[in-house]
């Protein structure tokens, strides 16, 4: 009986890694997605999560650096725009950030669980 107690525990803190680590994975992969959407905003949440599931994770720090500087970039923008201060336009974006940018909201459909949108 102690035997199969153990064993039940174990698997049941196996199982509990298990989910921790595909929740952990979830966080980066949402946040890189939100951050080539340019949401940095929520992208930097995600990327918050991650660092707390994985505190060691190796460039974590600087993603989330990287977030807030363009955070910091739109709030200027915004406040040239608030100011009537000209700003510069800049051209459309190239067709390969445009695919990436559609190829990124559908893996995100897809993470969601939102599969028509992600066909779309």
């Amino acid at each position: 009986m102690k035997s199969s107690r153990k064993i039940s525990i174990l698997s049941i803190l196996l199982f509990s890694a298990i989910i921790t680590h595909s929740q952990c994975e979830d966080f980066l992969q949402k946040a890189d997605i939100l951050f080539s959407q340019e949401k940095y905003e929520d992208a930097k949440k995600q990327y918050l999560n991650y660092r707390e599931c994985k505190s060691n994770a190796p460039g974590i720090e600087k993603k989330i650096a990287d977030c807030q500087k363009m955070i910091e970039k739109n709030e200027k923008k915004k406040g040239n725009l608030e100011k009537n201060e000209p700003t510069t336009v800049n051209p459309p974006e190239a067709t390969e950030n445009s695919f990436n940018k559609w190829y990124n909201e559908g893996k995100l459909n897809i993470c969601t669980n939102n599969f028509s949108e992600a066909i779309r």
